[in-house]
């Protein structure tokens, strides 16, 4: 094998007609067959995925593991990327997609950067299928007014947690980690959900992030991930994986509370300033929230209202204890 520039990491697992898609947009990201390598590790699939494999050999350098037995999804993403040695990694989930001279596009843009940079992410869309109507964007530019077209856009330390505190910011596909800064991220293998967003998080404290402003491809969305459907309904590794960024930061004297503060103050209209509360108040518990808030309008000299319930001038005591209510009845708890 040559010496590749980095390797797209596939955990693969059945769905042989989702992972022939993932690995034909691998085949024409504008780059030479050495250039890059793709590690698949299949966690002991009963359908087997080697005839698909084996379908593009001719086209890509591709490492393959089996497992024994089926280890879990965790293991089996652990496994996979410790499959080869290069200096990039790239996860692509075997349901997804990589959109054309995306990776050409974004080594580029790696060239003639400091090599502080750890993690370059892209924009990225979510639909159950083409020109779905319900396709949103994954990926959020904090300070997009800032951001250009066409340049990457380089995060600061403090603004780059302080996302990763409240959402997952940035998607996986597409996304480039160097390996030496991700062998140091451990703890996302114990969070079967939240694991992308511990990834993508831990690397802001081992050097710079960077996000391209394109679409770097598509997460495939539907009725099989099961993550999802279980995150609407309960919220405990959400909020502990919250903690975990909190807890960072502590320790790396980061004060993301004091930047979203300042961002939340400094936001052009109420209306934005409402969506950066909610986003606070999903992550942290309700005294810190409180303070924020408090900060936010001595500063402000104005109350903010976070919700139609506070609006309508229901206390924040009540208007917590309705929303757990509504949140149990939801999840058909008694």
């Amino acid at each position: 094998m040559s010496n590749p520039r980095f390797a797209v990491v596939i955990p693969a697992y059945n769905q042989p007609a989702f992972l022939r898609e993932a690995l034909t947009s691998l085949c024409d990201q504008g780059l030479k067959r050495e250039e890059y390598v793709v590690a698949i590790c299949d966690d002991a699939s009963p359908t087997p995925l080697t005839y698909v494999i084996d379908e593009f050999r001719d086209r890509l350098q591709i490492v393959f593991h089996r497992q024994e037995r089926n280890v879990g999804h965790l293991v089996n993403w652990d496994t996979a990327w410790q499959l080869v040695d290069v200096p990039f990694v790239s996860f692509l989930s075997h349901d997804d997609v990589v959109a054309p001279g995306h990776f050409a596009r974004a080594l580029a843009a790696l060239e003639g950067q400091d090599d502080d940079v750890v993690l370059l992410s892209s924009l990225v869309l979510c639909q159950n299928h083409p020109g779905a109507l319900k396709t949103h964007q994954q990926g959020v530019l904090l300070r997009s007014r800032d951001a250009s077209w066409m340049q990457p856009y380089r995060w600061g330390r403090a603004e780059w947690m302080a996302l990763s505190m409240v959402e997952t910011p940035s998607s996986l596909v597409g996304s480039l980690l160097r390996t030496d800064a991700f062998r140091k991220c451990r703890i996302w293998t114990s969070y079967a959900i939240w694991h992308d967003r511990l990834m993508v998080a831990e690397m802001g404290l081992h050097g710079s992030v960077m996000t391209l402003p394109w679409i770097a491809g598509t997460y495939r969305t539907g009725d099989w991930q099961l993550s999802g459907l279980i995150w609407q309904t309960d919220m405990s590794e959400f909020h502990k994986a919250s903690g975990e960024v909190r807890a960072w930061c502590a320790a790396n004297d980061i004060d993301v509370m004091q930047f979203w503060i300042d961002h939340i103050c400094q936001a052009p209209t109420d209306r934005d300033r409402l969506m950066y509360l909610q986003m606070v108040r999903s992550a942290v518990d309700v005294p810190t929230f409180d303070a924020v808030r408090k900060e936010c309008e001595t500063r402000l000299n104005k109350r903010l209202p976070i919700g139609r319930l506070e609006r309508l001038g229901v206390p924040a005591p009540v208007a917590a204890a309705l929303r757990y209510v509504d949140r149990q009845l939801l999840a058909g708890r008694p």
